[in-house]
């Protein structure tokens, strides 16, 4: 091994934690792993550590998922884009809150006061439940629907 690649090796930001069949691996080869491959190895290892386990409680995140008929089509968005998206916050709960009124036909009669009434319901039930005072801090909120229902949402939120 020459100079550099000891002074490299012995150097304490350049620690880098394997199996032991992983290290033997790299002492045997050294040729195949550049140090510039470790070092890439090494930062995408530590961004990964940090992003789970740097989530602290303030990181957390109340998730209100709102879904309601648009032209009679209804409307969903995946568990997995939701959690993308709130990234690096985490849920506070796996659940969240859901108010799906897709069984709601958005042609009926009266539909824009029934939506609103299970709006109304629903975010009562949210600050109404057990922790809300101290865990609603954050809220990440995924809405699809009529801009009229949008808009009663947001004023029963605030």
């Amino acid at each position: 091994m020459n100079k550099k690649k000891i002074k490299i090796a012995h150097n304490i930001d350049n620690l880098l934690l394997l199996c032991p069949s992983c290290h033997k691996e790299i002492d045997d080869h050294p040729n195949e792993y550049k140090i510039s491959l470790l070092k890439g190895y090494k930062k995408e290892h530590e961004k990964r550590i940090k992003e789970l386990t740097g989530l602290a409680p303030d990181l957390k995140t109340t998730i209100i998922e709102f879904k309601a008929r648009i032209n009679e089509q209804p409307v969903s968005i995946s568990k997995s884009h939701i959690r993308k998206a709130i990234a690096p916050l985490y849920p506070r709960d796996d659940d969240g809150i859901v108010i799906d009124l897709n069984n709601i036909s958005d042609k009926s009669p009266g539909y824009i006061d029934l939506a609103c009434n299970e709006i109304k319901k629903s975010i009562q039930r949210l600050y109404a439940s057990e922790n809300m005072s101290t865990d609603l801090l954050h809220i990440s909120l995924f809405a699809l629907g009529s801009i009229p229902l949008l808009v009663f949402l947001g004023s029963e939120l605030s």
